[in-house]
């Protein structure tokens, strides 16, 4: 799944729609766009106040991007995570 963070404009939001093309195509994984957070300068107010800045203003399009993410991940059904490999032990399976 990706989230495009930080953006700015509509050419920020349609690199979702390019990133998930590009990984069909190179990869062969099909990816899950499910979100595009703008940014919002008043995040570093909210930081500096030490106030969690999506309850205090939820009129912003920041706040209604979280949000919109946030039901959509809980309304995803649940995926075991990838196995990650400590010790490179799928590298050592190959015989390389």
């Amino acid at each position: 799944m990706v989230i495009i963070n930080m953006g700015e404009n509509n050419q920020d939001l349609a690199v979702g729609g390019k990133l998930r093309a590009i990984t069909r195509r190179n990869l062969g994984i099909e990816l899950e766009y499910i979100g595009f957070i703008p940014r919002e300068n008043g995040i570093q107010r909210s930081i500096m106040d030490r106030k969690t800045f999506f309850l205090t203003d939820t009129d912003y399009s920041f706040s209604k991007a979280i949000d919109r993410v946030a039901r959509k991940l809980i309304s995803t059904p649940e995926t075991p995570s990838p196995r990650l490999f400590e010790a490179n032990e799928d590298i050592i399976e190959l015989g390389i």
